[in-house]
C-alpha cells in the first residue's frame, strides 16, 4: 500500500475495529471485550509500524499482512453484513 492511501485509511481503522467488536453475535463478557480491545490495538499498531518502516522489510510487510488479516477476520465473524440484509428485508415488508 502506498503512504498516501494510509493517510486516508488511518482514520477508518478504529471505526472498523469498533464496529466489528460492537456488532459481535456472542455475549459481551469482560474477557471477550478485553480480547477484542487487545487484538484491535495490536492490529492498529501493527499497521502503524508497517507504514513507518521505509524501505519495507520482510518483518514490516508481514506485520501489515497479519494486521489486515486480523481485521478481515473480525469483520467477517462480527455479523455486520447480516445486520444490513435484515434491515433491508424489514423495509421491503
Amino acid at each position: 500500500l502506498h503512504y498516501q492511501f494510509y493517510c486516508w485509511y488511518f482514520y477508518s481503522l478504529p471505526m472498523l475495529h469498533w464496529m466489528a467488536t460492537s456488532c459481535s453475535k456472542s455475549t459481551n463478557s469482560m474477557a471477550r471485550i478485553s480480547i477484542h480491545l487487545t487484538t484491535s490495538t495490536a492490529a492498529i499498531f501493527g499497521i502503524e509500524y508497517a507504514f513507518n518502516i521505509f524501505p519495507a522489510t520482510e518483518k514490516s510487510s508481514m506485520a501489515l499482512q497479519l494486521s489486515h488479516l486480523l481485521l478481515l477476520i473480525k469483520i467477517y465473524t462480527s455479523g455486520l453484513p447480516s445486520i444490513a440484509v435484515e434491515a433491508g428485508d424489514k423495509k421491503e415488508n
